[in-house]
């Protein structure tokens, strides 16, 4: 069963649970830090420049487990675990 929440960014708490899929609804950067959903590891974090408003999917692989607060100015931002 798939959950859908708000985000609410933050620098220190990670989303409520890690996201496979993300709709930005106003264009802006995004702070996020990405973790492996096969073994747990985290896998770093990086800020997406000028992402345009729209659906956003990642790999089987890979969610995103935190948005961070500093250096995220998208809005509007929905997440899809």
């Amino acid at each position: 069963m798939s959950s859908v929440f708000a985000v609410t960014t933050s620098d220190s708490v990670d989303l409520a649970q890690p996201v496979g899929k993300l709709w930005v609804g106003g264009t802006g950067d995004l702070a996020v830090a990405f973790a492996n959903i096969f073994n747990g590891s985290a896998t770093g974090s990086i800020v997406l420049k000028a992402v345009p408003a729209g659906w956003y999917t990642l790999p089987d692989s890979e969610r995103i487990t935190r948005i961070y607060a500093t250096g995220t100015t998208a809005t509007n931002l929905v997440a899809f675990a």
